[in-house]
């Protein structure tokens, strides 16, 4: 059997076994999705089992529910019974099923009590909820969460003046699958097995040689990006063992490191400790850092036989499954709540437990690598690299972040002019370029779309008058991604302000927060619950990379991070490299509206991508330099 034929035999296997799989999941208990009609107009049950320990019988036991996911709970919509023989049976006529509820339990229940089970009663189906989905009043600690169990300890509430209760952390949607979504699914369920038939091929050839090891790691480093952050650490060890292997064996020689100025600021951070306000804060985020000297000590090992287009052929081919999924999964909430916000922004990103500008700058470097690669290609070009391209672009004005939907044109613009420059007189270039981009541009800006809207949102000017013109705004002013930001510098500028500020030095690396949150309460900001430590706007950064860094390690700190930049941009330069130019170009400009450095994503983001650019340029495979 040839190549050819065993790739199609594993395709085809993996697409029944993946569809078999899914129709056996029980996706309401894993997801509180409900394949139920959004109207029901009968009488629902809900039915609350406990763990036969305690004598609870007599004791009463109140439901409050909304069809509302944005509506507080009121007495209105609340049924109450009492527990008789370990369970309690509440009953009540409803037009639609419950969104979101909360049990509240009897006040005089003072023991630690389990709750086995927690289901929804319908004329035909039953739903078991799960339990894992349940949070509580900060005043109740929950002892034990798992789906088959919830352990309650309410012993330590003394003359509570409210009913104790717990509520679900996410409404319960009720949903039907549409004809949109089944098609969806069979796309998704296409690439996933493309990419499984394509890795078994890869792996029926594979051979334990430096560039497969490299290639592998690179590959998992990229899509552990979208993931929650404990994916990277563990990517990060596996590459950081690797990387001391091929010390020991002398593959690696330092005077072949060039660092780009990364290690500089590494080695400052360290120093930093020296004069830093809290040594504690400071050095687990100096761990955070590492990258900054293992990303280029390994990289300096990618060699020119590492095929790196086929290695964002796949990346991008993944982000393009993941981008999919979690259209998807708007479609099913969307199916529930009618609310066109879940095909955007934070909402369109929420399955992948990250912010949607981080998402969008990922999504924005992979699209510009794989079009880099496309406008670059000598041989035929495949429908599915177009494909890949027009989803990535489709999925980045879908997450709707303002600055990565302007950096989205003009770094495109820049691939396309080094691509266009050597084939067209410098007139004509520009008669291309605004036919090409022009009508797009306008078409995104004009309509009456989420991008424009959010564009308009931000351009109220009494709106910014206001963040320095009042010194109190009071828990319920009403931000936006602007004038929230412009607040932020004013804050900056206060605490620069302050006599027994360094601001040669800073405070310290992961210091700053502490002094920002001064600002916040100085300002009278909404700073959350009165039991809440770090509620409402404490756990908010300076949302301006440069910022941060002034504060934390100064004014020296911000010129070792300049000195990246320069670097990267003289390097770009020097090789003719727009892909460099334009990733270098999107953190400069980026690092205005966020503090990267402060998740370890956005380390990675930072590190990795410049160095893989210049990798990709020096490059034989294809032909970046002229």
């Amino acid at each position: 059997m040839n190549l050819k034929k065993i790739k199609i035999l594993v395709f085809i296997v993996s697409f029944i076994l993946i569809s078999l799989l899914l129709s056996f999941i029980d996706f309401s208990k894993k997801l509180n999705y409900y394949n139920i009609n959004k109207s029901y107009n009968d009488s629902l049950k809900v039915q609350i089992d406990f763990k036969k320990k305690l004598d609870l019988n007599k004791k009463e036991i109140r439901l409050y529910y909304t069809n509302f996911t944005n509506s507080p709970y009121s007495d209105d919509q609340s049924a109450t019974t009492q527990i008789d023989n370990h369970s309690a049976k509440l009953n009540f006529f409803s037009k639609s099923i419950p969104l979101l509820f909360r049990i509240n339990f009897d006040e005089h229940i003072l023991d630690t009590i389990r709750i086995k089970k927690v289901t929804i009663n319908l004329t035909n189906q039953k739903i078991d909820i799960d339990l894992t989905k349940f949070i509580a009043h900060p005043s109740i600690r929950l002892l034990r969460k798992k789906s088959d169990i919830l352990t309650v300890d309410l012993s330590h509430i003394n003359n509570s003046n409210y009913d104790p209760y717990i509520y679900l952390e996410k409404p319960i949607y009720v949903h039907r699958l549409t004809t949109l979504e089944i098609i969806l699914i069979i796309i998704a369920i296409t690439i996933l097995s493309f990419l499984i038939s394509e890795l078994f091929i890869y792996l029926l050839f594979f051979k334990l040689t430096t560039n497969n090891i490299n290639s592998t790691l690179l590959f998992l480093l990229i899509i552990s990006l979208l993931f929650k952050e404990h994916w990277i650490s563990k990517t990060m060890i596996l590459i950081g063992v690797y990387t001391a292997f091929l010390f020991i064996k002398n593959k690696i020689k330092l005077k072949k490191i060039n660092f780009y100025g990364y290690s500089l600021f590494f080695f400052f951070t360290i120093i930093s400790l020296i004069w830093s306000v809290n040594i504690g804060s400071s050095m687990p985020k100096l761990i955070g850092f590492t990258p900054f000297i293992i990303i280029p000590i390994w990289a300096s090992f990618l060699n020119l036989k590492i095929n790196y287009e086929i290695i964002f052929k796949y990346v991008g081919m993944f982000f393009m499954l993941v981008a999919i999924t979690t259209v998807l999964q708007a479609f099913f909430r969307y199916n529930s709540t009618f609310q066109m916000s879940e095909f955007y922004y934070h909402n369109l990103s929420s399955p992948l437990s990250t912010n949607a500008i981080y998402i969008s700058v990922l999504y924005l470097i992979v699209f510009l690598f794989n079009l880099s690669f496309l406008l670059r290609k000598k041989g035929k070009t495949q429908t599915l690299d177009y494909l890949t391209l027009i989803v990535l672009l489709v999925y980045i004005l879908l997450l709707s972040s303002k600055l990565i939907v302007v950096l989205l044109f003009l770094s495109t613009y820049f691939l396309f002019y080094s691509f266009l420059k050597l084939r067209f007189k410098k007139s004509i270039l520009i008669l291309v370029t605004l036919l090409t981009f022009g009508p797009f541009t306008l078409l995104i800006f004009l309509s009456e779309n989420n991008i424009f809207k959010r564009f308009e949102k931000i351009t109220n000017i009494e709106k910014i008058k206001e963040v320095y013109s009042q010194d109190e705004f009071g828990d319920n002013y009403l931000w936006n991604g602007l004038n929230l930001r412009l607040l932020q510098l004013r804050a900056f500028y206060d605490i620069e302000k302050n006599t027994n500020f360094n601001s040669f030095l800073g405070v310290g690396l992961n210091n700053g927060q502490e002094l920002l949150n001064e600002r916040y309460k100085y300002y009278k900001m909404y700073t959350g619950k009165k039991w809440e430590n770090k509620g409402g706007y404490l756990s908010y950064n300076f949302h301006n990379q440069y910022a941060q860094t002034l504060i934390e390690l100064g004014v020296v700190g911000f010129i070792f991070l300049v000195l990246i930049f320069f670097r990267l941009i003289i390097n770009s330069k020097n090789n003719n490299n727009f892909l460099l130019f334009s990733i270098v170009f999107i953190f400069i400009l980026v690092m205005f509206t966020e503090s990267i450095l402060v998740r370890q994503k956005g380390i990675m983001l930072f590190v990795l991508f410049p160095i893989i650019a210049i990798k990709v340029n020096n490059s034989k495979q294809i032909g970046l330099n002229n």
